[in-house]
Formats: C-alpha cells, structure tokens, sequence
C-alpha cells in the first residue's frame, strides 16, 4: 500500500485561538492545490485522507480529497502534534486490510518526517524534512511479504508545482 504524506500549506500567523485554529493563506490554499494536481498527474488514485484535527491540515486535506475525487477526510488525533506513529500504523494496517491501495496523510512538521523516518526505515530521524505543501510517499510491504518498506519519492512544493504545469 501506498501511503502519500503531504504537509499543510502556508497558514497565517497564530491568533488568539492558538496554533491549532490556524488557517490556509490564500497562498497556502493554491500551494495546496498545486500538490493535489500534482498527485492527480503522477496518477495517484487516493481510497482514504487521514488528516490531523488541527485546522491548517484539515483545509489542505479537503484540498487534497476534492482534487483527487477521494471521499471526506478522516480526522486522526494521531496526526496532532506530536503525532503518534504506533496509532498511525495501526490505523493504517486497517486501510491495508480493506484493500486500500494508497492513502494521504495530512499533517504537519517535525511529526511527518518522524513517520517517514519510522515507517520506511525504521529509525527516529534520517534526515527527511518536508516542505509546506510537500509531498512524499512510502511504500508499505504486504501482510507477511520479505520486502522492505520502501521511500519512493519526496517532492518540494515547487517540484510538484512542476509537475501540476504551475509555476
């Protein structure tokens, strides 16, 4: 299964309500939309979003499922900072179970990059630093399969710009 990471666009600064009421700028909005044409060019064919609560991910979840043409996004208190990988995999292994073939996960930095780190090479930290509106995908093995999992691609903003025929 395929499991597509992609971080929340750009959001405007934390007001009163605090970080997790943050919302998409219309730049963060757009960035969004790029990434999500971007997945739909490279022929990704979404069965579930999971989405962090918080409101920066959730918009650019929505983004995502509407471009794709997935259904709803699925809050995950797990995607909330700091993020819990054991309960991601979990969740994920149930994705895999029902046949999914790939899912999105939206959320935010550091805790993707330690879900990439920890799900495709078994390690806290090797290095891997999404930017907004970036994307990234990791390949899990089947049930019981010999294969590793495997990091596939990670896109900056701009290079899946690129490819949506953006600037």
């Amino acid at each position: 299964m395929d499991v597509l990471f992609v971080r929340h666009g750009s959001a405007e600064p934390a007001g009163r309500e605090g970080d997790s009421a943050r919302r998409l700028t219309a730049e963060g909005k757009e960035e969004s939309r790029r990434t999500a044409r971007a997945l739909v060019a490279m022929g990704v064919d979404l069965q579930a979003v999971l989405t962090s609560p918080l409101v920066r991910a959730a918009e650019t979840a929505g983004i995502v499922a509407k471009v794709l043409g997935a259904s709803d996004p699925i809050q995950a208190d797990c995607l909330a900072p700091p993020g819990d990988v054991e309960e991601l995999r979990t969740r994920l292994k149930g994705f895999e179970a029902d046949g999914a073939k790939a899912v999105a996960v939206v959320g935010h930095a550091p805790s993707l990059d330690e879900f990439i780190a920890r799900l495709a090479a078994g390690a806290d930290d090797v290095g891997i630093s999404l930017s907004k509106a970036g994307a990234a995908c990791v390949t899990l093995p089947a049930p019981r399969s010999a294969k590793p999992p495997e990091l596939r691609w990670l896109m900056h903003r701009r290079q899946l710009a690129m490819i949506a025929g953006g600037r």
